[in-house]
């Protein structure tokens, strides 16, 4: 958008056109912003299911901040608990990347809300998913 030339925002045009390269499968980028305009609303509708749907596919191809996304949303996603293990599996893989106080500090808050099933669940989880992020890459 350029205000001087009058150009007009669309930002449904906008998602579209990512939503169409996010579906290639070729662009981890477009796949993260696909992810963040469903989950803001931007140019579609607000969807929980499809933003993790999108960040999962950015993630997967080793997309940090995706991760870290996913890591947080399933923590937060108030389900009865049930993806407190994927939750718990993302952020461990997110900070296995390198350390972020912030993200240290919400992953150990995680850890004291969980069951030591569901902790254990989460570790499982943590190592097949790094495994298909890996074959993926």
């Amino acid at each position: 958008y350029n205000g001087m030339f009058g150009v007009t925002k669309k930002p449904e045009a906008g998602f579209n056109i990512l939503k169409l390269v996010a579906d290639s499968g070729e662009k981890t980028l477009a796949m993260k912003a696909v992810g963040e305009a469903y989950l803001s609303g931007i140019g579609t509708i607000k969807n929980t299911t499809n933003s993790l749907k999108y960040f999962n596919m950015a993630a997967m191809r080793g997309d940090i901040e995706s991760q870290k996304k996913l890591g947080i949303l399933y923590s937060t996603i108030d389900d009865d608990n049930r993806n407190q293990p994927l939750g718990y599996a993302w952020l461990l893989i997110y900070q296995s990347h390198g350390y972020d106080e912030d993200m240290y500090k919400f992953t150990n808050e995680q850890e004291k809300l969980i069951t030591k099933q569901d902790k254990s669940k989460g570790m499982k989880l943590t190592n097949e998913i790094s495994k298909k992020i890996h074959s993926i890459q």
